[in-house]
């Protein structure tokens, strides 16, 4: 998949080699660059002469120029090399280890991806672990956005960690490096990343009949997330059981084996609709949205099960 960069950062300590090294290897040595925002109206008999447009600017690449955001003028704006020292900063503050650093939306949007410890293996060589996802977008007045991430092996399907129903927290720049609610709120993060590999392994405990595939599916896939539900269309439906089928193998299927070929599907998907930019459909958009429907429905199905 585009975008993705595959390289390990060093622990801590840092200096500005490492993050030198970190922006080499994620393609973030341009810097962010702003100019005045104008217009140029068109009359009759004249060239067009560029207005100026008070208290609003557009930032931009150095490298591409391509534009990123408009923004206020009085609009502080992160470099790549602060967001990646700020990722560095958390991750040695959590006793936890910067693992990769990249870019979507054409450079909009820097993330990282912080290594919790916490997983699972399940049969069939496939593997589930956990991380912290941060995002800061160029336009934004916050440090970061931060979100409990799972990586599914192979593959790497990703899927929200989150186990309640808003599950980006924000994180406000400050004189404080991080200010208590936000600790408190990091905290909720990590706890979710480690309770998600469990809640894995039940769903791998799941018996999953074809009937009760059909039955998630036309939630997951049907759902317009309005209220009410639209019918899935039976070719998207069809593949699905089958990647499902080819999971599970010659053992009883399970909910984990319908994740995985849902997650698998939804990727594809959203790969084929936006071949240069996909990450940050399935890590941020579409895509994670509809695999997060797709935990909480196979949850309350666990639920269902259980009780």
């Amino acid at each position: 998949m585009h975008n993705r960069t595959k390289a390990v950062i060093a622990a801590a300590p840092w200096n500005d080699a490492t993050i030198q090294a970190i922006r080499e290897s994620a393609e973030l040595t341009w810097s962010i660059v702003s100019a005045p925002l104008t217009y140029a109206p068109r009359v009759s008999g004249r060239a067009p002469e560029a207005i100026p447009i008070d208290g609003h600017e557009v930032l931009y690449r150095s490298d591409t120029l391509q534009q990123l955001a408009i923004v206020p003028s009085s609009h502080r704006t992160w470099q790549p090399q602060d967001v990646i020292d700020f990722y560095l900063q958390l991750a040695q503050f959590y006793d936890m280890r910067l693992t990769r650093v990249g870019h979507i939306q054409g450079g909009r949007t820097i993330w990282g991806l912080i290594e919790t410890g916490y997983g699972s293996r399940f049969v069939g060589k496939r593997s589930a672990s956990s991380f912290l996802l941060l995002s800061t977008s160029c336009d934004s007045n916050l440090a970061a956005r931060a979100s409990a991430l799972c990586l599914l092996e192979p593959g790497e399907l990703a899927l929200s960690a989150a186990l309640r129903p808003h599950p980006t927290m924000r994180i406000p720049r400050t004189f404080e490096f991080l200010p208590p609610d936000t600790l408190i709120d990091i905290g909720d993060l990590i706890s979710e990343c480690i309770a998600f590999p469990e809640c894995l392994k039940e769903l791998a405990h799941l018996p999953m009949s074809d009937a009760d595939a059909r039955s998630a599916l036309h939630l997951i896939l049907g759902s317009a997330q309005v209220p009410g539900h639209r019918a899935p269309r039976l070719k998207s439906t069809e593949a699905v059981l089958m990647l499902f089928k080819a999971q599970a193998g010659r053992r009883r299927p399970t909910a984990l084996d319908l994740l995985f070929a849902l997650a698998q599907h939804i990727d594809a998907q959203e790969l084929r609709k936006r071949p240069h930019d996909a990450l940050y459909s399935t890590w941020f958009g579409a895509g994670a949205n509809r695999k997060q429907l797709a935990v909480s429905i196979l949850r309350d199905m666990l639920i269902t099960v259980v009780r």
